[in-house]
């Protein structure tokens, strides 16, 4: 009697409930294993095991037992490992990771199969395939906050100017989170509005006031008594889940001066200013950095200072008066790097009738 043999087929233990991962943090896989009978039977007994993803990467860990085993695809979204049985078994005991792929959060499926090459035994190659399903929490990333406007830094008006806040810009490095700025450490002296005087955003609560990124575009302050504060902002990114993660913070110092002293000075003098005038007439002073001095409704003399300045005389037709716009020696900068000051909004029929 002859028995002749036959290949059985091999067979994949995975986990038999999802798997659990944050975003873009690697996960560490430990039980998988394949079992096949007849694996050791043949002198070579080289079976081949491939794992595969949708969103994401299968990789080893740092010092894995790859003795033995060809490695090829590590870090992709398909990995796949030959050796025999034992030395298989071996190194996914060890484990194997899963590394969602940047800013991935959701469902992946991680895709498991065994080929055992046929090597014992009639009827060729068999294969099993087995899957796992990997839920990807999702994790706040911070977002971007830039000041390209230097000026904001420094910002000075007189009472009840609508003083702008230029240059602040805030955006998402996840767009699939929530972006918020939050300005805080407000005075009750202070009130963030438009360019119409209107308050915007939601609060503040505690001395903190929330914007959205189109609020942002357009903030303006306005103070109601003569005082110097320093608010912080921050962007703040919220993900589905509720969880946040806040920007570097950037200082504004806003000086909020009384217009009887005519005189509305640069908050810091070494640094780029906006200076803004209210209703009533008054002097505006820049200093040593590129200004941008704003004239309000009153009859205003704006010098520039040293440094390439912006000169805005108002919003235009709406005051009827003349604003003067000076220039001193000290403006014009040095021989081959001359400074510029530049008027944005001159009105021929303020002067010419």
């Amino acid at each position: 009697m002859t028995v002749s043999a036959v290949n059985d087929a091999p067979e994949l233990t995975l986990p038999s409930t999802p798997l659990a991962a944050e975003e873009e943090t690697a996960l560490l896989i430990e039980s998988i294993r394949v079992k096949d009978v007849d694996a050791g039977e043949s002198p070579t007994g080289v079976i081949e095991v491939r794992l595969s993803v949708k969103d994401g990467a299968v990789a080893l860990p740092l010092g894995s037992p790859t003795t033995g085993i060809t490695v090829t695809g590590a870090g992709s979204e398909t990995m796949t490992l030959e050796g025999t049985l034992d030395a298989i078994n071996g190194l996914l005991t060890a484990g194997v990771t899963y590394t969602g792929d940047t800013n991935f959060s959701g469902s992946d499926l991680l895709t498991v199969t065994v080929n055992d090459n046929g090597n014992t035994g009639s009827g060729g190659a068999k294969t099993d395939t087995e899957s796992v399903a990997i839920n990807v929490a999702p994790k706040p990333d911070i977002p971007t906050l830039t000041l390209s406007t230097a000026q904001t830094a420094a910002v000075g008006g007189s009472i009840s100017a609508v003083i702008p806040l230029l240059g602040l810009a805030a955006a998402l490095t996840d767009p699939s989170e929530t972006l918020s700025v939050e300005i805080r450490s407000i005075p009750s002296s202070l009130t963030f509005v438009d360019a119409d005087g209107v308050a915007i955003g939601t609060g503040p609560v505690a001395g903190t006031l929330t914007l959205t990124a189109a609020e942002l575009a357009q903030l303006h302050v306005m103070g109601t008594s003569p005082s110097t504060t320093t608010v912080s902002v921050v962007a703040v990114s919220t993900t589905t889940l509720n969880e946040d993660a806040e920007s570097p913070s950037i200082s504004l110092s806003i000086n909020v001066q009384d217009p009887a002293q005519q005189a509305i000075q640069a908050q810091d003098t070494s640094v780029e200013n906006i200076v803004v005038s209210g209703d009533e007439g008054a002097t505006l002073e820049g200093g040593a950095g590129d200004d941008s001095l704003i004239g309000g409704l009153g009859a205003d003399i704006l010098i520039g200072g040293s440094g390439n300045d912006e000169l805005y005389g108002g919003k235009e037709g709406a005051d009827a008066v003349k604003d003067s716009f000076v220039w001193v020696t000290a403006d014009l900068g040095t021989v081959g790097s001359p400074a510029v000051d530049t008027v944005q909004d001159f009105e021929l029929s303020m002067f010419w009738t």
